[in-house]
């Protein structure tokens, strides 16, 4: 019996105000842990991370699951075996229901200390960025763990007769726990770095063609024309973003359009997008009848993989495709649908302007400045982007194209086909194709998902 305390009929392992502090600490990750949950599950996107953010890039990589299911959920029976197991160290339970409570405690806090440590390793060296609600819930649970770790009454009781009187485990028990504890772990970290989960979504554009149009909500202004000359006829408004708008059937009206062997639209959500291939940047044949678009941002990781895919398959098709490739930065000053600039995104919209004023001033050197761009694996300093965009068309010319209205106009059209995408399809990850009917949006780590879908869309064969 602990000393002073020999009126309680049981010791306690667990201080009542220690104990209470553990659970709080574990109740409050339960809860950031069932928020994760749910959003893996759902596929929308946590509040506060917007695309391409640090946790959008954290939960939409390939160890935020595993096997297909959002590794949150695996924590949830160890949070709960942690609540129960702890709420039973008091004064009034028997010592063998409080000796059972701490193998289960024990257990539990070895494997949720661990999957801490391998997910804030993975953030940190790994992904290289930061989720908040993850780390609030590794933070808060591995406190919690370490705390009980520590102060499990790893021993065994040196006469036989006290051995049921007293709580605790034996070294013994702790041993195995602990083995089972670290082969769990093992097989979690083997799992997901075998396991190669899709990091990118395929979305049909238009999942019902009789869907009517959007009736009593604001309607997204989104005429635009991309066949500019001089000066844009029509100026592209953003869409106004909403949270509840559907259709009267429960869903969208979004379809792509060819109207003629040039022109390539887009009818989305009440909105249409054209483009002329002969008039906005192009990877392959502008004459070509297989015509996909692509968004992507100069300082997107995922985006600068999708360049050199996009490049392989005007290889691969020759003359056969035209890919319509164009600027959506990432970046608050010039996307609607942003509410901040993640760090990583900085300045993105000043890449775009140049990109786009390089084409804009010479079309003839606008390859020669994507690959210069998309070389490395991070995009150049803006400073070295300016001035060798400067030494290909000319710093006058430069300036000029920058202050075309046509940039702003390009950029206003992008950013609102990337909000329309978002709001009605749910899909704001980077970068985006359009092949047919369908939408393929996030990471693609191999071009054989594109040729999959120009041969089912176009039946291009190779």
């Amino acid at each position: 019996m602990v000393k002073g305390l020999k009126r309680l009929p049981y010791e306690i392992t667990l201080a009542g105000k220690l104990r209470t502090f553990c659970r709080i600490l574990i109740v409050l990750a339960l809860l950031v842990d069932l928020y994760l949950a749910y959003s893996g599950i759902s596929g929308d996107s946590v509040i506060g991370c917007g695309p391409d953010s640090d946790c959008d890039k954290v939960l939409q990589s390939k160890w935020s699951k595993l096997f297909g299911i959002p590794v949150s959920l695996f924590a949830l029976p160890l949070y709960i075996g942690l609540i129960y197991s702890v709420g039973l160290f008091r004064e009034n339970i028997e010592p063998r229901k409080q000796r059972h409570a701490w193998r289960l405690t024990l257990t539990c806090s070895l494997l949720v200390l661990g999957a801490a440590i391998w997910f804030t390793f993975l953030q940190i060296f790994v992904i290289k960025s930061i989720c908040p609600y993850c780390m609030a819930a590794h933070i808060l649970g591995g406190a919690a763990s370490l705390i009980l770790i520590l102060k499990a009454p790893i021993y065994k009781p040196q006469h036989r007769g006290e051995r049921e009187k007293r709580i605790y485990i034996s070294p013994h028990r702790a041993k195995k726990r602990l083995i089972f504890a670290g082969v769990l772990l093992a097989l979690l970290i083997a799992g997901q770095i075998i396991y190669s989960p899709k990091t990118h979504i395929v979305k049909s554009l238009n999942p019902n063609p009789d869907a009517l149009p959007l009736t009593n909500q604001p309607q997204p202004t989104v005429l635009t024309n991309a066949v500019i000359s001089n000066a844009p006829t029509v100026t592209p408004t953003p869409p106004t973003l909403t949270t509840n708008l559907q259709t009267e059937s429960g869903s969208t009206s979004i379809t792509p359009i060819l109207q003629n062997s040039d022109a390539f639209k887009l009818y989305v959500g009440g909105g249409t997008f054209q483009f002329n291939p002969n008039e906005v940047p192009v990877l392959g044949n502008t004459k070509a009848s297989c015509k996909i678009l692509s968004l992507f941002d100069y300082t997107c990781h995922y985006c600068r993989e999708m360049h050199h895919h996009l490049l392989e398959l005007v290889g691969t098709y020759s003359n056969r495709i035209c890919i319509i490739n164009l600027p959506m930065p990432l970046d608050a000053n010039c996307n609607p649908l942003m509410p901040r600039t993640p760090r990583a995104h900085i300045n993105s919209c000043e890449y775009a302007k140049i990109g786009l004023a390089v084409w804009r001033a010479n079309r003839s050197a606008h390859s020669e400045f994507e690959k210069f761009v998309f070389e490395g694996e991070n995009p150049p300093p803006l400073e070295k982007v300016r001035a060798y965009a400067e030494n290909l068309v000319g710093k006058d010319n430069l300036d000029k194209s920058i202050l075309d209205p046509w940039v702003s106009s390009i950029i206003k059209t992008t950013t609102s086909l990337f909000s329309t995408n978002a709001l009605y399809l749910s899909q704001g990850q980077m970068p985006q194709v359009i092949i047919g009917t369908n939408l393929i949006s996030g990471q693609i780590q191999d071009k054989a998902v594109l040729v999959e879908q120009l041969e089912k869309q176009f039946h291009l064969s190779k």
